[in-house]
């Protein structure tokens, strides 16, 4: 049985994230070009880095789900997570993000379009980051 001490673990979760990041881009490079058209290399990092963050603290770690969940949010502004009826269906399973947008009423998901056109990535207000949903 292999044993891993939990200073190698601490070493290995850093690169263990830039491999997931990583990939996530390469996803959005090959199935959703037209979300990070005309981002920086930096600013898609940084974005990609800032949704696995959100992601995780629904329980979503697989590659799928953290994929599934940058997609929403390039799509419908970092704040979709906030909506009332989205965060509760992030939860119910780490698979759920996968086809949260199947699940869901298409009433959420206008709504959703509706206020990513007021919500913003901090770095587009120099830090001064805000959410369609406060």
């Amino acid at each position: 049985m292999l044993n891993i001490r939990s200073e190698q673990m601490a070493a290995f979760l850093p690169v263990m994230e830039r491999n997931l990041v990583a990939a996530s881009i390469q996803c959005l490079r090959k199935q959703y070009p037209s979300l990070i058209e005309g981002l920086e290399a930096g600013v898609l990092r940084r974005r990609v880095e800032q949704c696995h963050e959100w992601a995780r603290e629904y329980g979503i770690g697989d590659q799928p789900g953290l994929d599934a969940f940058t997609v929403l949010a390039l799509t419908y502004g970092p704040s979709f997570h906030f909506h009332p009826e989205v965060g509760p269906a992030l939860v119910e399973s780490e698979e759920a993000v996968v086809d949260l947008e199947d699940r869901l009423p298409e009433l959420v998901m206008e709504e959703l379009a509706i206020l990513a056109g007021g919500d913003y990535w901090d770095d587009e207000l120099a830090g001064e980051g805000t959410d369609a949903f406060s």
